[in-house]
């Protein structure tokens, strides 16, 4: 491995390290989730959980993984895109998924170089023939676009000349008919004539329009301005009335409490000459009894 290779390794381990000190998470997800997230196939996660042996949690007949775990398939996934050989991407990982294990209290499986060997050259071998027939697919697909586009101009060429055979038919039609005006041109110059004399008196017809609808329009500006001065003086009015209204409105509560006040009075005074009745009887009936 180049040098390139072993920074971009190195850069890796150091991306995944302060990932697991950061404990445990109790957001697991499922393999589905994962892949949406990754947006990889569902076989694809399962074949890397098997292949790097990544711890899963099962809980509800599912096998759930951690958020470490999730980042350390995204770490793969970023891995096999810079088409890096498994056992790279598997020294990157190591640390992690060991790490895990020990969170999870997993036991770590028994190595099998022999398993090991021909698992990875089967994983060298399964991608090696999907990027193949990726590689093989994008040319068939390219080759049938480039036919295609090659039909479409074909078929555009083809539009194209009967485009200009119509073109041709139309020229020598219309020069056919160009012949045959220019022996009428003495009557055309004629009447062309007549209709510019004809242009002219409606055109002077449209100026004295015009300056009749000039004049209208600056009458109409007169009254729409004494419209305009009417409905101010109204709306002064109306603000004057208003005022007056409630001037009135006050005046009457005035007085109604005015009228209060005099009844107010005028039954205290009522109730004072009761008294002052009442005292004048009880003293005649003391003359009239001789009391002191």
């Amino acid at each position: 491995m180049d040098s390139s290779a072993n920074r971009k390794l190195t850069h890796m381990t150091q991306t995944i390290a302060p990932m697991n000190s950061t404990g445990a998470s109790t957001n697991r997800q499922n393999v589905s989730q994962v892949a949406k997230a990754l947006g990889k196939g569902e076989a694809s996660i399962r074949r890397w959980i098997q292949q790097f042996g990544i711890p899963t949690i099962e809980e509800g007949g599912q096998n759930l993984l951690t958020p470490d775990m999730v980042q350390v398939l995204r770490q793969i996934k970023e891995l096999r895109e810079q088409k890096l050989r498994s056992e790279d991407i598997e020294l990157n990982v190591t640390d992690a998924i060991q790490n895990e294990r020990e969170k999870l209290n997993i036991d770590e499986p028994l190595p099998d170089e022999s398993s090991g060997i021909a698992r990875r050259m089967v994983d060298d071998l399964s991608n090696a023939l999907a990027e193949h027939s990726e590689i093989l697919a994008h040319s068939v697909n390219n080759a049938v676009q480039e036919a295609s586009r090659m039909a479409d101009r074909y078929a555009e060429s083809q539009r194209e000349l009967g485009r200009m055979e119509a073109m041709m038919q139309a020229m020598q039609y219309q020069l056919q008919e160009a012949q045959q005006q220019a022996r009428l041109l003495p009557e055309k110059a004629q009447a062309l004539q007549d209709r510019e004399l004809e242009s002219r008196l409606l055109q002077h017809k449209l100026e004295l329009e015009q300056q009749q609808l000039e004049a209208s329009e600056e009458a109409r500006d007169l009254l729409e301005e004494n419209l305009e001065k009417k409905e101010n003086v109204l709306s002064r009015l109306q603000a004057e009335n208003q005022t007056l209204e409630q001037t009135v409105k006050d005046l009457k509560t005035q007085l109604e409490e005015l009228t209060a006040q005099v009844k107010r009075q005028q039954e205290e005074i009522e109730a004072r000459d009761a008294l002052l009745e009442a005292e004048k009887s009880k003293t005649w009936w003391n003359k009239l009894t001789k009391k002191p």
